[in-house]
């Protein structure tokens, strides 16, 4: 998180740990209130069941029947979530928040009763293609529809969160690669700091000059970004050689054109805006952005508003003529350097590193060296979002252990009678981890709608809430595919402690357990 914060933010020594008297009972809460939200149904049905069912040996589990209330309910709650997602009535994270619990719940009521019927859709066909392992698993998840919901439902959940933040973690890296292509075209780029959005040292515009002595370069664009407090946000202003970047560049306009942001911000004292400042801040063509210059408010007219993704608060783009004339900054943050047809990159990198190393620290890189910079920034940005997707599946995968587990304990006779009349300790063992796989695969099926809604609600709602982007959706191929693989793997392993007790069972013992 420290070094996302300090690569993204330029927030140097971000954090150091602590653990606080507050936190530890912040903690202890949440893990009460959880353990408590989780035993209300299984206590609620416990003190429902009658004293001659209890009698009866696995009547209560295998009466797990779903009213149509039940899923009534569920169906409610979805419609509900997914109009609150499209069209939130108020911002914040409250409503956010409100919006994940409403969605939470429709998939608790509605994802056991469909994972039933897919189990039971499933079990024909496994059973033909392992006629003695595939019946015993069918016959052992669909006799205890309880638990195998009850699992099926807690992988559902991991599994869409990893398909939902996989999505939306894809999707806006897809967006930003897409984007550096079209903006970072300039062949070789001299950085002022590895920190990209505090640098810790700015070129005087002089070395521009002994940047454009080097032989092989063509012309030099001088690229200033600082933050600015804009109506209670930190704002990024970006000034750049406008006509020269727009020559080289491709930009998605939302509203005006290049031709007009030549005129009137090349040429003029107008701004751009990025698509999510204007969305932020209600400003578009026609508006003006007034901003603290060097001797007072400078106002920019709003001349144009463009697809970017500089800053998540939102960017503000003048020439670099007009931001020296208001602010009085003739610093520099960034030289993007173009060369002649022809030169060799490597050979100009190194004769401008050669330049000004020993004067100043200057970071000179390739264009391919520079945005893989920014992918690292990037994936640092998301790190701790990855580490919750592994989480968030080992929570899976332990629940598919314990639901096993416990299987075994409650089979314990049967497995016992199985083996006198002849079943073989291999069977015993294949039936078990069939079960894995037939929970995971439910799961996954089930997570896939599941996901993608959240995915969207992410790209959509949130991005918009916070960022003001509006995020287009990529399918995480790659994750669906990473799952695909391993899931399987997972399961089976998730089976091995539950089988080998299975298969080991003494006949003896097993016959005399109740």
């Amino acid at each position: 998180m420290r070094q996302g914060a300090e690569q993204v933010y330029g927030v140097v020594a971000s954090s150091q740990p602590r653990l606080t008297l507050p936190l530890v009972l912040q903690g202890l809460a949440l893990g009460l209130v959880a353990s408590l939200a989780g035993a209300f149904a299984p206590s609620r049905a416990a003190a429902a069941v009658s004293p001659t069912e209890s009698f009866a040996k696995g009547v209560h589990q295998a009466g797990g029947a779903w009213s149509g209330r039940r899923v009534g309910a569920g169906l409610a709650l979805l419609a509900a979530t997914a109009a609150l997602g499209v069209r939130p009535p108020v911002a914040g994270m409250p409503m956010i928040l409100t919006i994940v619990a409403l969605g939470a719940c429709s998939a608790l009521l509605l994802v056991g009763p469909v994972s039933h019927r897919l189990l039971a859709f499933g079990a024909p066909f496994v059973a033909r293609l392992f006629p003695v392992a595939g019946r015993l698993a069918s016959d052992a998840l669909l006799s205890s529809p309880r638990r195998s919901a009850g699992t099926v439902t807690a992988m559902t959940l991991a599994l869409t969160f990893a398909v939902g933040i996989g999505g939306y973690i894809e999707a806006t890296t897809a967006t930003l690669v897409r984007w550096m292509r079209d903006i970072l075209t300039s062949d070789v780029y001299v950085r002022a700091s590895a920190n990209f959005a505090r640098p810790d040292y700015r070129f005087a515009p002089e070395v521009k000059d002994e940047i454009l002595a080097v032989p092989g370069v063509r012309s030099v664009e001088s690229y200033r970004a600082p933050r600015l407090e804009y109506e209670g946000e930190t704002i990024v202003l970006a000034s750049i050689d406008m006509e020269q970047m727009l020559d080289r560049t491709r930009h998605d306009w939302v509203e005006g054109s290049e031709e007009i942001a030549r005129r009137e911000v090349g040429r003029g004292g107008s701004c751009t805006v990025s698509d999510n400042f204007a969305r932020k801040f209600g400003k578009g063509v026609g508006d003006v952005v007034e901003l603290p210059g060097a001797r007072g408010p400078v106002r920019f007219p709003v001349a144009a508003v463009v697809k970017d993704y500089t800053s998540d608060r939102g960017t503000v783009f003048v020439d670099r003529r007009t931001f020296l004339a208001a602010f009085e900054d003739d610093r520099v943050d960034v030289f993007d350097v173009n060369l002649v047809r022809g030169a060799d990159e490597g050979e100009v990198r190194a004769a401008i590193r050669t330049k000004l190393q020993g004067r100043m620290p200057a970071l000179v890189s390739t264009r391919k060296e520079f945005v893989a910079d920014v992918e690292k920034a990037i994936d640092a940005f998301y790190a701790l979002m990855q580490v919750t997707l592994l989480l968030a599946l080992s929570v899976g995968v332990l629940g598919i252990v314990t639901s096993l587990l416990i299987s075994v304990v409650e089979r314990t006779r049967e497995i016992g009678l199985l083996k006198a009349l002849g079943a073989l300790g291999g069977q015993i063992r294949s039936s078990v981890a069939l079960e894995a796989l037939a929970l995971s695969a439910a799961a996954f099926l089930l997570s896939l709608p599941l996901g993608t809604l959240l995915a969207l609600f992410v790209e959509k709602t949130v991005a918009a809430a916070f960022a003001g982007w509006s995020l287009p959706h990529e399918t995480p191929w790659l994750l669906l595919g990473q799952l695909l693989v391993a899931l399987p793997i997972l399961s089976v392993a998730s089976a091995w402690a539950p089988a080998r007790q299975a298969a080991r069972t003494p006949v003896t013992e097993a016959l005399e357990y109740e």
